[in-house]
């Protein structure tokens, strides 16, 4: 019997019903092979088999692996957030602001507000009384207060102890003595103690009249360990500003001129 030709209709029949032949022995191979494959001498054989049971050990390794890296990342994420929120706390806990309550010699009350970090304790500021001044030493450990109606100087530490560092009475070269409340009394607007500002730790600069009583100021300063008051000499103006503190000493603009004292009591 001979071959039909490409042209023919008996050609096309063939071809088709090989092409269903192919697809129909694919169909089968398939289905065999799962059979064979869950066939239970076969299926006993593969999980049995060294292929097997690399590829199960693989699958395990990967799957501790990303449950390790996933319980890491949630303990680092609460570690971090743990951290975190501890050093709020640290920070709530330690920096505490508190006030010594002092009573001024003019009967008035004032606060002196201080923060306490730990055992630390510095001074931030005075409060609750208008006529009172004050300035705060370079270790923040003391303050100097200027009651504004007596005129008198107190000096506060952060034991709550306090110093009265007032110049009570002037004496002349003669040794007659003129006393503060005296000559505040006759004329209340003159400047016995004025602006008290630190120089160094222990030293305390301040603005007056004294020593001619007249209409010029001078700057005095006063050791608050041995409360030791001394005119400095060869500065004195209608206008005195005290500036900033700088390595060298107290800046001071004395009539628009600057100048320097240091913390020996020198004019720079």
């Amino acid at each position: 019997m001979g071959k039909p030709s490409i042209f023919s209709k008996e050609y096309e029949r063939r071809k088709k019903q090989r092409r269903k032949r192919i697809a129909f022995l694919v169909l089968l191979i398939v289905i065999a092979s799962f059979s064979l494959l869950y066939w239970s001498p076969v299926s006993k054989f593969f999980t049995e088999s060294q292929l097997y049971k690399e590829l199960q050990a693989k699958y395990k390794d990967n799957q501790n692996t990303t449950v390790t890296e996933n319980n890491e990342n949630k303990s680092s994420l609460s570690s971090n957030k743990d951290k975190d929120n501890e050093s709020e706390k640290k920070v709530e806990e330690k920096v505490e602001e508190k006030y010594f309550e002092i009573k001024l010699p003019d009967g008035t009350n004032a606060r002196a507000v201080y923060e306490q970090s730990d055992s630390i304790i510095k001074f931030k500021f005075l409060t609750g009384n208008d006529k009172a001044s004050f300035d705060i030493s370079p270790s923040g450990r003391k303050m100097i207060i200027l009651d504004g109606t007596t005129q008198d100087m107190l000096e506060l530490s952060v034991d709550n102890s306090v110093k009265d560092l007032t110049y009570k009475f002037y004496t002349t070269k003669n040794k007659s003595k003129i006393y503060k409340d005296k000559t505040l009394s006759k004329n209340p607007q003159f400047i016995w103690h004025g602006t008290p500002k630190y120089i160094s730790e222990d030293n305390i600069a301040y603005i007056s009249l004294m020593p001619w009583f007249k209409t010029d100021k001078y700057i005095w300063m006063v050791d608050s360990k041995t409360n030791t008051h001394t005119y400095i000499k060869n500065i004195s103006g209608k206008e005195i500003i005290f500036g900033n503190i700088t390595d060298k000493g107290l800046e001071v603009t004395v009539d628009g001129a600057k100048k320097t004292i240091s913390p020996d009591g020198k004019v720079l």
